[in-house]
């Protein structure tokens, strides 16, 4: 059973917290101590020290392939879930999302003590962002987007996970 949550935090104790869904009507957000950091090929755990993998990867010795990459770069202290779009990855794409997901993890932790709490510490990238994180691939030949703002944050999401894809994202101006 879980201890009451006054066993556990004291007043006036600040931690970090993610919400895991918003506010609606009059009932609070949710949120968990469970931080994670999700990237185009994995999901960053701190304080785990797993590694799951998606269920989609069917192909047993594809899954046991990549459990073995990612056993290589695992950070200590840290755990991993493998995406679906991982599959047929090399050692390069997987060694650069771990670096950026603990560079990113970096930052967040610096941010916060600095910050004095309620503070946002981080913010997912928006919706069209995560879009293109999770969908874009060497498969799409063209994504039109009409927004410079997203056009500009979707640019820069690209340079530094998938330079080779850049090229494909598109500013619609008619």
């Amino acid at each position: 059973r879980n201890p009451p949550i006054e066993a556990i935090l004291k007043q006036n104790q600040e931690i970090i917290v993610e919400v895991t869904k918003e506010p609606i009507s009059t009932k609070g957000a949710r949120v968990t101590s469970e931080v994670s950091l999700p990237g185009r090929f994995l999901v960053l755990f701190p304080g785990s020290n797993k590694i799951g993998i998606s269920r989609k990867i069917e192909s047993r010795t594809e899954r046991k392939r990549l459990r073995q990459l990612v056993q290589k770069y695992e950070p200590k202290g840290f755990g991993l879930i493998i995406r679906t779009v991982a599959e047929g990855k090399g050692e390069k794409e997987i060694e650069s999302e771990v670096k950026d997901l603990l560079s990113a993890y970096n930052e967040l932790m610096r941010k916060s003590e600095t910050m004095k709490a309620p503070a946002l510490i981080h913010k997912e990238m928006g919706m069209t962002s995560g879009i293109i994180r999770d969908l874009l691939s060497e498969d799409v030949i063209r994504v039109l987007i009409d927004s410079k703002e997203q056009f500009s944050e979707i640019q820069s999401y690209l340079k530094n996970t998938s330079p080779n894809l850049v090229n494909r994202v598109v500013l619609y101006s008619d």
